[in-house]
């Protein structure tokens, strides 16, 4: 079996990586600011619980670091291959600290029935719960 090495598939994959890269830089920077007006909007209209507000800075945080490494690596013209670091990074991050952002559970925590997205995102508890405390 003979593995193929070809100046092809190398420029076919940083080609890829600088496109990652290029939209990274252009479109992150709507997600960063949906992310800033989610936070504000949660603070304005509903009022969920401490770890929800964390969550979202906490996510914020992450594609602001992704974003701001997408912007130094096509503003300075660095090797497009370099956003690999900070998407690994990132991803290592949410993971051991999954709790941290993604807090949301599909079910009340006092009776076990199933959330509506709304209360996913919102509260704990259920409608029903909710009303009898």
């Amino acid at each position: 079996m003979q593995i193929f090495y070809t100046e092809w598939s190398i420029s076919s994959i940083v080609s890829i990586m600088e496109n990652v890269v290029f939209y990274l830089k252009e479109y992150l920077y709507y997600v960063l600011i949906g992310w800033v007006v989610i936070y504000f909007l949660m603070r304005r209209f509903v009022d969920p619980p401490a770890s929800r507000y964390k969550a979202v800075i906490y996510q914020t945080l992450i594609i602001f670091v992704l974003f701001s490494s997408a912007l130094i690596i096509y503003d300075r013209g660095l090797a497009s291959q370099w956003i690999w670091l900070p998407l690994i990074i990132s991803s290592v991050v949410m993971y051991y600290f999954r709790n941290h952002f993604f807090p949301y559970s599909g079910v009340c925590k006092n009776c076990g029935e199933k959330l509506t997205t709304k209360e996913i995102f919102t509260q704990e508890i259920c409608q029903k719960c909710k009303s009898k405390d």
